[in-house]
């Protein structure tokens, strides 16, 4: 793209967001208000993961006693862990909905301020082509987790060892 024609599509949304002030603000509110809604929703997930982490953990360390095979298994395979990846899997999915809702219902406002169409097939379109990237993420989420609280749960069990699994999320 040349700097002429990017300049050109700043200049157009100026225009259109000129030419339609009055609705500009409806983005804007409704993407606030994706955080408002993403921490309420978090808020309980969180609350029952935490007691089913600190949980997991003691049995880990407890686990751990024993030999380092012993402790993998119990953090992969308990109850607990599967209790864990069950909310997160069941939070994923409220969250892509609200995301998608939310996002596409300001898209589509957006693109309202050009040209109008059918909301339902945008909608639709919208939450089809954010299903793969959405499914990669929590892929990417879940496996940083899972490397991340193995290597906390590895620093209790040997504190001066080292620890490599959770590069990816440590600053």
């Amino acid at each position: 793209m040349k700097l002429r024609q990017f300049l050109g599509i700043i200049n157009g949304t100026f225009i259109l967001t000129k030419r339609n002030y009055r609705k500009f603000w409806l983005p804007v509110l409704l993407d606030s208000a994706f955080f408002v809604i993403l921490g309420m929703v978090w808020s309980p997930f969180y609350n029952i993961i935490s007691a089913e982490l600190s949980s997991l953990g003691g049995i880990a360390v407890r686990e751990a006693s024993k030999n380092l095979q012993s402790f993998l298994s119990v953090i992969l395979v308990s109850s607990q862990a599967k209790k864990i990846m069950i909310y997160l899997a069941f939070f994923a999915v409220i969250l892509y909905f609200l995301y998608c809702s939310i996002q596409g219902i300001v898209w589509r406002i957006c693109l309202n301020f050009r040209k109008r169409g059918r909301f339902w097939q945008y909608i639709f379109r919208f939450f089809t082509v954010n299903l793969l990237w959405y499914l990669f993420f929590w892929v990417f989420i879940i496996l940083d987790f899972i490397f991340y609280y193995l290597d906390t749960e590895a620093a209790r069990f040997e504190p001066g060892g080292l620890i490599f699994l959770s590069y990816i999320s440590k600053p």
